[in-house]
């Protein structure tokens, strides 16, 4: 049953919490009420957020009530001893306080004893006060009397299964022989229901009437306002946990039969083979004929080695009544795993590390398998157990090699065929579990990053350093007091020496009168100094700021400009151009977007961006990308190679009121990528191979040739967001060349965070959260796209500030103007989602044969083809991906005014 929770913050609203999300307990002080010691002890879900916990008090003597219980089911423990006399000493109290927060980290550890009812009443009693045996007896008891006593209860089963809100009854039917038993199933409904309880009865209706040698079968089916009950038959020899831990169903209680000191077996390596095949048989009925489970792990799987249908899958009821899996933590902490048929995948991942080795993974991924399990199924969990990527189907686990040498003797891939209706209800119970998994993997993201934020400022490092700050801030404010005050301070005898960090711990004060500091426990007085020292403290103390003259300096570091001519040639060529007159409407066109989209996700917003951005200033050195056949004859085509490598002819800002003759060939003052609107940038990175400029910034930017430096293209576009803190940019690295440990991912990241500093977005949890108000309201101004798989940039891979693989962007890659655009026109005629950017690639990519059909032609001449065809292609778009014909973020080569403009305007367009 979902418990509810009362927030810290709020008292009057009540927040359901999943009872399967790992728990934490922290023991925050310890007193002493009428004679005995007593332990307040916060208990919180989801990773210590403080919304979601509540404060506990607890004696010793629970404690070691708690830890017998916990002894007779085979954990044992580490309780701090008991102790007759002086047990209320605070000293005493103290180190027994570290002994029972160390035995409440290690139990929290145990998740699935955590989940037991024992622990629950110990640790939440306040939420655990019903009886739930009795509640369950009265919901079977009216299920019995609707069936006209068909059921006879013969014994409830305590403590059956390891949820303690399912309850077990042990039942024989009317008209059945006496030895065949059936079980009567109580669950109550969970935090995922998403149906009335008359369409929860039509489905469970529905699960009933499936026939399936691989699906045990339902007899019955009941449902009330406060859950379900399922009748099925009772199985003597069990589950496959059962077979695992060498027990029955009947051997009593669940720890009793499944406790850390019962001696397990492990399968063979055929055993394994047709247990697994004829699990992914059965999960793969389920989810072709949509429906789903959601629920695997070894005690929901009955087994009986001596049949031919060796298995057969239990609790596909689970699903409807909206209770979450057992392995439910795991899924909130792995974020590839988004759909229940993952979650199952996941979990048939565990089960064959169970099968294998006895025992159950002891973390959410294993990355370094025991040697005892088989290769052949080493090589299928390295394919379930990732830290990121794509999970593979049922289907594709299905005809791995390892499975398909075996036969299957009666299962055939049967068909269901369900109503419109039928699947609609399904299609819904689907999407509310999977949009609470998702929300319920953002609050634990959340809730850790804010742990590693917290354990970090609370470091003894970070603490020191803080103090080290505050002492260097109050030594300045003394000096600067002194240096105001020097015709109070030249008349004092004795020089002072002031010790910036004393070696007290405590922090020292500084005070506004230099006459009051000679009492200051961090000034000491020198009464034995030579002349030359006083004379030099004395001149220290008569120091002036305000006497200090300005010095000019000569800066010999810029180029040697003719001045003149540059300005000549610039002025021909801004004159030439047609520009508008004005470019602050473009300037800041986010500020002056209507009220209404400023709470619209970027990824719904129509955003203009450059193909290969910062290709438009480019060098004669060849870049790590050229075709190693073009790098060795380059000096004889040089020109060639450079006219189909510039993509663009706009820097970024252009700032600068000088530009020489070469920087002018690339460059248009008024008509520049930010200043048009550009707000997308399309980025490939190489390591700087010049060790003389590696000290100017570790990366260039390439294509085909190296271009600018990224620390100082990246400095370029942070001075023209100072000047316009309203516009917001998306910087999207994608293709990274010749990265390394000393230059690598790392090192990258590190820099654009050491550039654009508290702009880069930094608390979104995900990028369909990032508004323009949300940006605006936290001052962040840029967005990382990052096309990397994170387990490559390990400094950075849980910190917020840079989106990871959330760009989908379709390629057309071809040199035919009328392919490009049917190319386009199929990927936005349908819905495509909006939790990630959605990039409209409307530039032509010459082929091989192209080229050499044509060498001195340029990517500027397809640009002149398809750059008019794309504007008025977009005339006929509206912004936000997920309406049809909607566009997100629109690129091309050589991007100018009309196309900037011509993406702007769909922003203003009625999306229909």
């Amino acid at each position: 049953m979902a418990r509810l929770i009362v927030p810290q913050k709020s008292f009057h609203e009540l927040s359901p919490v999943d009872p399967v999300l790992p728990m934490n307990c922290v023991i925050e002080s310890s007193y002493v009420v009428d004679g005995h010691g007593e332990y307040s002890i916060r208990v919180a879900r989801i990773s210590n957020d403080p919304a979601f916990s509540w404060v506990i008090t607890k004696r010793f003597r629970e404690f070691v009530e708690l830890d017998n219980l916990l002894k007779d089911y085979g954990f044992n423990f580490d309780l701090p001893k008991k102790k007759l006399f002086g047990n209320t000493d605070p000293i005493f109290m103290a180190e027994r306080q570290k002994g029972l927060q160390a035995y409440l980290n290690i139990l929290v550890q145990h998740i699935e004893l955590c989940n037991s009812l024992t622990v629950h009443r110990f640790l939440d009693p306040n939420s655990h006060l019903i009886s739930y045996p009795e509640s369950a007896l009265q919901h079977v008891s009216m299920f019995v009397r609707s069936m006209t006593d068909v059921y006879q209860i013969i014994d409830p089963l305590q403590d059956f299964g390891w949820r303690y809100d399912k309850m077990y009854f042990l039942a024989t039917k009317t008209g059945r022989p006496k030895h065949e038993r059936y079980l009567l199933i109580w669950c109550h409904y969970g935090l995922d229901k998403a149906l009335h309880e008359k369409v929860i009865e039509n489905c469970l209706k529905l699960l009933k009437s499936i026939s399936h040698p691989l699906i045990a079968p339902i007899e019955d089916v009941y449902a009330n306002e406060s859950g379900i009950l399922t009748v099925c038959r009772f199985y003597n020899r069990g589950s496959l946990k059962d077979y695992i831990y060498r027990t029955r169903p009947a051997c009593g209680v669940y720890w009793s039969r499944y406790g850390p000191t019962i001696t397990t077996r492990r399968c063979d390596i055929n055993q394994i083979r047709t247990l697994g095949r004829q699990i992914l048989e059965g999960l793969y009925f389920l989810y072709d004929n949509h429906l789903m489970y959601g629920h695997l792990h070894s005690g929901n799987i009955l087994v009986d080695l001596e049949q031919s249908q060796t298995i057969k899958i239990v609790d596909i009821a689970n699903v409807i009544a909206g209770v979450s899996s057992k392995y439910r933590h795991y899924f909130s902490e792995l974020k590839y795993i988004r759909t229940l048929e993952h979650c199952d995948i996941y979990s048939f991942g565990r089960l064959l590390y169970e099968l294998s080795t006895g025992e159950e993974c002891p973390m959410n991924i294993c990355t370094e398998l025991p040697h005892i399990i088989p290769m052949p199924v080493q090589q299928i969990l390295s394919k379930i157990f990732i830290t990121s990527g794509e999970l593979p189907t049922i289907e594709q686990i299905l005809n791995e090699p390892f499975f398909q040498m075996m036969f299957l003797n009666g299962v055939e891939r049967l068909q269901l065929t369900l109503s419109e209706k039928a699947l609609e209800v399904f299609q819904r119970i689907r999407r509310t579990a999977e949009q609470r998994l998702e929300n319920d993997q953002i609050k634990i993201k959340s809730a850790q990053r804010q742990s590693k934020i917290t354990n970090h400022l609370m470091s003894a490092e970070e603490k020191l350093k803080r103090r080290r700050e505050k002492q260097a801030k109050a030594l300045e404010k003394q000096m600067e007091s002194s240096f105001t005050s020097a015709d109070t301070t030249k008349n004092v005898p004795r020089p002072v020496i002031v010790n910036p960090l004393p070696s007290t711990t405590s922090q020292q004060s500084s005070s506004p009168s230099f006459v009051s500091q000679l009492s200051s426990p961090s000034i000491s007085v020198v009464t034995a100094a030579s002349d030359d020292r006083n004379d030099l403290l004395s001149s220290i103390a008569e120091f002036n700021v305000s006497k200090l003259k300005k010095t000019k300096t000569n800066d010999r570091s810029a180029p040697k400009l003719d001045r003149e001519k540059d300005i000549i040639i610039y002025q021909a060529m801004a004159s030439s151009s047609n520009m508008p007159d004005s470019h602050s409407n473009y300037t800041e066109w986010m500020r002056n977007l209507p009220e209404y989209l400023h709470n619209v996700p970027v990824t719904k917003l129509a955003l203009p961006g450059t193909h290969d951005s910062f290709a438009f200033r480019l060098t004669s050195q060849p870049g790590p990308d050229l075709a190693p056949v073009l790098r060795h004859l380059r000096i004889f085509i040089r020109p060639i190679i450079k006219n189909w490598s510039i993509t663009q002819d706009k820097n970024f800002t252009g700032t600068s009121s000088l530009i020489t003759v070469k920087y002018v060939l690339w460059t248009l003052f008024l008509l520049e990528q930010l200043r048009i609107g550009i707000r997308y940038f399309d980025l490939r990175v190489c390591c700087t191979r010049d060790k003389h400029a590696y000290s100017r910034s570790p990366f260039q930017f390439t294509h085909g040739l190296l271009g600018d430096f990224v620390r100082e293209s990246l400095e370029e576009i942070n001075e023209f967001l100072n000047k316009h803190s309203k516009e917001v940019i998306l910087l999207d690295f994608n293709h990274f060349y010749d990265f390394n440990d000393q230059c690598g991912h790392d090192q990258l990241i590190h820099l654009i965070h050491e550039v654009f500093g508290k702009k880069l977005c930094t608390t979104a949890p995900t990028i369909h959260d990032c508004t323009l108000n949300y940006l605006w309201n936290h001052k962040q101004q840029v967005i990382l796209l990052y096309e990397q798989d994170p387990s490559q940039c390990s400094a950075y891979m849980n910190r917020v500030g840079h989106f990871f693989k959330v760009c989908q962007s379709p390629w057309a890659n071809t040199a035919r103007v009328d392919d490009l655009f049917l190319f386009l026109d199929d990927k936005i005629t349908t819905s495509r989602p909006t939790t990630c950017i959605n990039v409209v690639q409307g530039q032509l990519t010459p082929d091989s044969a192209s080229i050499q059909s044509n060498p001195f032609g340029s990517l500027r001449a397809y640009a002149r083809e398809s750059n008019p065809r794309l504007i008025e292609w977009l005339s006929y778009r509206q912004r936000d991906p997920s309406l049809a014909n909607g566009v997100n973020v629109v690129i091309c080569d050589f991007a100018d005014q009309a196309f900037a403009n011509a993406v702007i305007m769909l922003n203003y367009k009625v999306s229909r």
